[in-house]
């Protein structure tokens, strides 16, 4: 799996945490994917002290899914509205690609924007600063 954690800081948006990833298995409830969630779980608490995190990429997996939903327990980190369907397979739409934002960000919104030939649709998001 792919892992890039990025510190932006400028006067106007103050300290950014920006964790840009790629996560392995597909398969709710892995062992695999238990420790993926559990290392990026760590990298994102310990990021936080930081400033304000954004955690973006391939999750391999939906907000729904049970070691997903403990991950976002655990750090705080919350989905936009409506995640899009960003991958299909047989026909069946899955929402594995999510932009998260923690405390003291919001993810205003997301959609999908044009293929690009991939075997995902890429995400343009909306990041509102807040309190």
């Amino acid at each position: 799996w792919l892992l890039l954690s990025v510190h932006l800081s400028r006067p106007a948006i103050g300290g950014l945490e920006v964790v840009l990833l790629q996560l392995g298995s597909a398969v709710d409830g892995t062992e695999e994917q238990g420790a993926q969630f559990q290392q990026l779980g760590d990298l994102v608490v310990a990021r936080a002290g930081e400033g304000t995190v954004l955690a973006m990429g391939d999750f391999n997996a939906e907000p729904g899914w049970r070691q997903f939903a403990d991950f976002l327990d655990r750090t705080g980190l919350e989905p936009g509205p409506n995640p899009p369907t960003t991958r299909s397979v047989a026909g069946i739409g899955f929402a594995i690609d999510q932009v998260l934002a923690g405390p003291g960000a919001a993810v205003a919104s997301v959609r999908t924007g044009p293929d690009a030939g991939s075997d995902h649709l890429p995400l343009i998001a909306e990041i509102a600063r807040g309190p």
